[in-house]
């Protein structure tokens, strides 16, 4: 069988597998006494996977076997493999022969395998969650070398705080003499090549870092870092960080606006995923939908993916708090995707996050804050847990704690677009702690860095309340009217602020609701009663 110069053979033009007839000569497959003709490609990948069904056989392999190395565009692979499944009669989430591997590839899976969780299991471990990045290394780039110990010394932290990541697998590339770096992602099947220099300048360090597409051969982020050289470590260790923090967000960003460019039916699990968490970030009506959509189709195409049903989880509990038609329903399943998450893969993050937000719409804080300390165990390296963490003390009224960590997640990502929300809780917690100047500044800081500012608003009229601002506060409540109007969520202001997760702790409620009296919100106060 032949596709370009690439001939596969088999020792037999018939092969059979269970109930698969597959024929190598007509390239059919018959099952059930129905048969299907493949086209060349998809033929051919089909039976390279049986060839190799001893393995996970990567994409790039596919690719340069298959393809010939030649450029494809994203869905080739995942529309070849669409019509094999449907040739022999895969669909939803009954993938008896192929099985995907996040990070690795496909592998095609003999029913006589007995193929269980624990034969999952030890396939997948250790594995690399997709997208992978490379990094070629930060080079010295003094003309004396003189700062050769600095590169090598920078490209061991990133390797071991990039491995940290959520997402992104970095891995020491081997750096050919005269190689591009984008040659050395293409050649390893990164998707994402992370490379940059370092030198000394007048008594500073300048460290230049760019990230690199693979694929396309683009640049999609780049950055400089100026700092004094006089204490080295503490410079190594603050610029290692920034780019640690920095080069997983601008990967997300990319994969979401990657799959938002594709047609949703060539979309695999991962994408669905990647096109679902921005949505989710979007915060109205439609959107909430819409992720919800793209979570469902995610688990459909891979049973085993505890991100989906973590990102469903924090979708459903979106829906449940602004747009709370069937709340209980919405909240139970809530539970029950969070809950499937962390079954499926307990060491990940993703389900505890989504099982904390849980309990902080529920009203339990208590459970919200040991389900938040379980994430913070797993990833210390991220700003999302301990926020979790701050909004979960923040909802038991112990402020105090509360303002610690939300400051502790602002240090780790000051960059982040979510911040909105860590500035609005933050300044929750300062006004239970009567700095209201401060809780004003903090919600104002949030509101200018916000894709919802609902939160931001309702923080700001607290603090308005306190200070006796009422004039500034009326017009703050037309801009909250507004902004819940363009968002499509239902009912009054006050009905919003009611329907946020509940303050649990009686004297921290009774000091917030306080602000809102002072600042002569009447509908609030009728409420309130």
């Amino acid at each position: 069988m032949f596709v370009g110069s690439k001939t596969y053979t088999t020792s037999s033009s018939v092969i059979r597998l269970g109930e698969l007839v597959i024929d190598t000569d007509e390239q059919t497959v018959s099952r059930d006494q129905r048969r299907v003709r493949l086209r060349p490609l998809p033929f051919t990948l089909m039976v390279y996977l049986i060839a190799n069904r001893h393995r996970v056989v990567p994409k790039h392999e596919i690719v340069d076997q298959i393809w010939e190395g030649r450029a494809i565009s994203d869905g080739a692979v995942a529309s070849a493999i669409r019509d094999i499944r449907k040739a022999i009669g895969e669909s939803g989430s009954g993938h008896k022969w192929i099985r995907t591997f996040y990070g690795r590839g496909l592998r095609w899976v003999d029913r006589d395998e007995g193929w269980s969780q624990t034969a999952a299991a030890s396939l997948t471990e250790p594995r690399s969650l997709f997208p992978r990045l490379v990094l070629t290394g930060i080079q010295d780039a003094t003309l004396d070398g003189s700062a050769e110990d600095i590169a090598l010394g920078f490209t061991a932290d990133l390797n071991v705080e990039l491995s940290k990541a959520l997402y992104i697998s970095a891995a020491p590339a081997l750096i050919n003499e005269g190689a591009s770096a984008l040659g050395i992602g293409q050649r390893s099947g990164a998707r994402y090549v992370l490379d940059g220099s370092v030198r000394l300048v007048s008594g500073s360090l300048r460290v230049t870092v760019q990230l690199l597409d693979a694929i396309k051969g683009t640049s999609i982020w780049a950055e400089r870092f100026d700092q004094s050289s006089k204490d080295l470590a503490a410079t190594q260790d603050a610029i290692t960080a920034a780019i640690a923090v920095a080069v997983p967000f601008q990967v997300a960003l990319n994969e979401r606006r990657r799959a938002a460019l594709k047609p949703l039916e060539d979309l695999d699990a991962w994408e669905n995923a990647q096109l679902g968490f921005k949505h989710l970030f979007e915060h109205d009506y439609t959107a909430m939908d819409h992720a919800i959509s793209c979570f469902r189709r995610a688990i459909v195409l891979e049973s085993g993916f505890s991100d989906a049903y973590g990102g469903l989880a924090r979708a459903l509990l979106v829906k449940a708090t602004y747009f709370p038609t069937n709340r209980s329903a919405l909240l139970v399943e809530a539970e029950t995707q969070a809950r499937k998450a962390i079954q499926i893969e307990p060491l990940r993050p993703g389900g505890w996050l989504a099982l904390t937000r849980y309990f902080q719409v529920v009203g339990k804080s208590e459970e919200a804050i040991a389900a938040s300390d379980k994430a913070i165990e797993l990833s210390d390296e991220l700003y999302k847990p301990y926020f979790f963490k701050g909004l979960s003390l923040l909802l038991a009224g112990r402020a105090e704690e509360a303002l610690a960590h939300i400051d502790r997640s602002l240090r780790i990502d000051p960059v982040h677009p979510y911040q909105w929300a860590m500035h609005a809780s933050r300044a929750f917690a300062l006004t239970m702690l009567d700095r209201h100047e401060e809780a004003l500044a903090a919600a104002r800081t949030g509101h200018r860095n916000s894709n919802l500012d609902i939160h931001s608003l309702i923080a700001e009229l607290c603090a308005l309340g306190w200070l006796d601002r009422q004039e500034e506060a009326e017009r703050r409540i037309g801009e909250l009217e507004r902004a819940l109007q363009v968002r499509g969520v239902p009912g009054s202001a006050w009905g919003a602020i009611m329907r946020m997760p509940p303050i649990t702790d009686r004297k921290a409620l009774a000091k917030v609701l306080s602000g809102f009296r002072r600042a002569r919100i009447h509908a609030m106060l009728r409420d309130a009663t």
